[in-house]
């Protein structure tokens, strides 16, 4: 899998926000945006992509163990 700066993210809490994502995200680098997509009419299956100013900090967020709440989020490029 080639590495880039855009980080897609799974397993999010199904009401999550841009900034909680953004927020969360930060500690490995700048987030220079995030879109939430949704899935409709169903329960769950909420992802994001997440891009960051450099590969860099994509690869750190990539690699670390990230959770929020109680979810073990999945990350990929």
């Amino acid at each position: 899998v080639r590495e880039t700066r855009h980080l897609w993210v799974g397993n999010l809490p199904e009401h999550v926000r841009e900034e909680k994502i953004v927020e969360h995200f930060k500690r490995y680098g700048r987030v220079e945006s995030v879109k939430v997509l949704r899935k409709r009419g169903s329960e769950g299956g909420v992802a994001a992509f997440v891009d960051f100013v450099d590969i860099k900090s994509a690869q750190k967020a990539h690699n670390a163990v990230n959770k929020m709440g109680d979810r073990d989020l999945r990350t990929d490029y």
